[in-house]
């Protein structure tokens, strides 16, 4: 066996690599949502490390796709309703319900009492 060391050596698990261009294209969803005002090309680009033309192209296919809009004032950009439709096609009841379960339990658990999830 040329390598028996590495037969039963526990293997670390690797970190799936992200998608540069998914990536950015999410990191100027963030920055448009968070901005109280339109958001121009010109700090998205900077933000990105990217070229004018890049940011461009990333933020037209956000646009294409109805994740981002122009606003009324120019080329500067806001939110599309493709953002909106996401939000209330999802049942964020359910979301809720199943992202809080464990830890409900868990608090219950170590509490030795009842726990409820409310929304108000």
């Amino acid at each position: 066996m040329p390598f028996p060391a590495l037969k039963n050596a526990r293997r670390e698990p690797r970190e799936t690599p992200a998608i540069q261009s998914l990536d950015r294209g999410l990191l100027i969803l963030e920055t448009v949502a968070k901005s109280p005002e339109p958001v121009s090309l010109g700090p998205v680009a900077t933000m990105l490390g990217v070229d004018r033309s890049s940011a461009f192209r990333l933020a037209n296919t956000l646009k294409r796709r109805g994740y981002l809009a122009n606003s009324g004032a120019g080329r500067d950009y806001i939110l599309g309703p493709s953002v909106w439709r996401l939000w209330h096609e999802y049942d964020w009841s359910k979301m809720l319900v199943t992202v809080a379960h464990e830890h409900v339990k868990a608090l219950a658990t170590q509490t030795s009492e009842t726990a409820h999830l409310a929304v108000r």
